[in-house]
């Protein structure tokens, strides 16, 4: 549900270029240098949508890969608990600051976390986190998350729900933003294959794949993808953390939102949700062995995972 998008057609199109290949297309960060110029191999000057270095050729083996200007980030974390039969877990975190260093210097950090966490709750089967920190060199330089999607997705304050019920699907992923604290929510997209459609736009161009009027999005194989939503902060700041709380649902039940409610300190940002409690350490290395906490409410059995400390 938390899709890609863009059509892989014409390669080293003006859609391939500045649309599908670019960071803009899929569930990444921008941060925008207004100053940068994107271009590689003589193609471009190419939209600057804030995204990652372009890479000016393909790898030839693993070595070349992880190396050079292919040196675009670094694991910090990861743990996995349980197994294929009965997964507990799944965590990862990385520092993704080469990947938007190599041309201009508009970052000192970014990091990403993730947590998966199933549940045994059978309406509300799991829960995925996502903790972004993202310091810029410039408090100017416009911060985005992105969530995409197949389908025209809602807003609800700072809740996002993004269904897929086409094609006999039946699911549906509710996103709770809890941070920033003063969030800015928008959808950019549409329907249909003209430039109004706005599904792949970039600086108010709308990059259409070549010969688009011939697809037809009511065919499985068309999944171009609705459109996006982007997540901002309300002010301009050197540091911005993102939080976003994910849970999936059968689409055709009608439960109400389960609400995320924001645990924070100075040296972690998390969230209670259903019986968990699930934070994150807001630096790479974090050096805190004891902290004490506030967790909302007066539950008492609760699940609490502390990811990113050693």
């Amino acid at each position: 549900m938390a899709s890609e998008s863009g059509y892989y057609k014409g390669y080293n199109s003006a859609h391939c270029l500045n649309y599908s290949k670019a960071t803009i297309a899929h569930n990444c960060l921008l941060i925008k240098d207004p100053d940068e110029i994107f271009g590689y191999d003589g193609k471009g000057p190419l939209e600057n949508d804030g995204g990652q270095n372009q890479l000016k050729s393909e790898a030839k083996n693993y070595e070349e890969w992880t190396s050079g200007t292919f040196d675009r980030g670094k694991v910090l974390a990861h743990q996995i608990v349980g197994d294929a039969k009965k997964l507990q877990l799944a965590y990862i975190k990385g520092d993704l600051t080469k990947a938007y260093t190599q041309r201009v210097n508009k970052v000192s950090e970014v990091l990403r976390s993730m947590l998966f966490v199933p549940t045994e709750n059978k309406n509300f089967p799991a829960i995925f986190v996502v903790m972004d920190k993202v310091v810029s060199t410039n408090p100017n330089f416009e911060k985005t998350f992105l969530l995409h999607c197949q389908e025209e997705p809602s807003i609800d304050g700072r809740t996002t729900t993004i269904k897929r019920v086409k094609f006999g699907y039946n699911g549906m992923l509710v996103n709770q933003t809890l941070l920033p604290h003063d969030a800015r929510l928008k959808m950019i997209g549409g329907t249909g294959n003209s430039a109004s459609s706005n599904r792949f736009l970039v600086n108010g161009t709308n990059y259409l794949p070549d010969n688009f009027e011939k697809y037809d999005e009511e065919k499985k194989e068309g999944e171009f993808g609705w459109g996006r939503i982007e997540i901002q902060p309300g002010v301009s700041r050197d540091t911005d953390y993102f939080l976003n709380v994910m849970y999936v649902k059968d689409a055709d039940k009608s439960l109400s939102v389960q609400k995320a409610e924001l645990v924070e300190t100075e040296d972690f940002a998390g969230a209670k949700i259903f019986d968990n409690v699930l934070l994150f350490a807001k630096t790479a290395r974090p050096s805190v062995r004891e902290f004490t906490v506030e967790i909302p409410g007066e539950d008492k059995d609760l699940d609490i995972i502390v990811a990113g400390v050693e």
